[in-house]
């Protein structure tokens, strides 16, 4: 028999699996081709999450292990930040940045996120928390700078989508992840945002091509 709940649970996480392929299919737009596989792997991992979350859901009786769960929690990071840093390069294409240079800095901060996921201790979030702030400040600062709608539209729904993630963080880094909503909902914000970013990037760079 499900616990209570596992039915919202489930649906919830049927609709990130299609939320999840939806934003999948607009990675197929980004270029160049290896960064393309990069975003579609992450995509498919955060559908395996939410597959494993369901089996979970299904059988309370057999808890995730502590190894298990920070897994998947690696992968709901990855998943959902990697291709928000790339998704504003997508947008901006500016001279000066390249996908490179984003993943040399990109891998910098995962090491950190990820000794402080070794670490088992509030640094987690707190890592998270910062990450999260840098992206949507950035998303900000770069939709006031940069004078076109198109583009400001899509930071704006960067900035939004990753505000709740960031603000999902906070309650937690301040123990209060109780009085947080389901953290599937933000997910489902970021992923959403995401396939408008990289849709509205395809857009902007067949309008430069013709």
């Amino acid at each position: 028999m499900l616990a209570a709940g596992t039915g919202i649970s489930l649906f919830l996480l049927g609709l990130m699996s299609g939320v999840a392929l939806l934003a999948l299919s607009a990675y197929r737009r980004a270029s160049p081709f290896w960064l393309k596989w990069l975003l579609i792997a992450t995509g498919a991992a955060l559908i395996f999450r939410y597959v494993l979350m369901a089996i979970a859901a299904l059988s309370p009786e057999a808890p995730l292990q502590p190894w298990t769960a920070r897994g998947l929690w690696m992968i709901r990071f990855v998943g959902l930040t990697l291709p928000a840093v790339c998704a504003i390069d997508q947008i901006i294409r500016h001279p000066a940045m390249s996908p490179q240079k984003l993943l040399r800095w990109y891998g910098a901060a995962l090491l950190v996120v990820g000794a402080a996921l070794c670490s088992n201790t509030w640094l987690l979030p707190l890592a998270q928390l910062l990450f999260l702030a840098g992206l949507v400040g950035g998303c900000v600062a770069l939709a006031r700078k940069i004078p076109s709608w198109p583009i400001q539209r899509a930071l704006a729904g960067l900035s939004l989508a990753y505000g709740l993630l960031l603000a999902d963080s906070l309650l937690l880094l301040l123990g209060w992840a109780s009085r947080s909503p389901d953290p599937l909902y933000p997910e489902l914000a970021a992923l959403l945002g995401l396939w408008y970013a990289y849709e509205t990037a395809a857009a902007l760079q067949q309008m430069q091509n013709t």
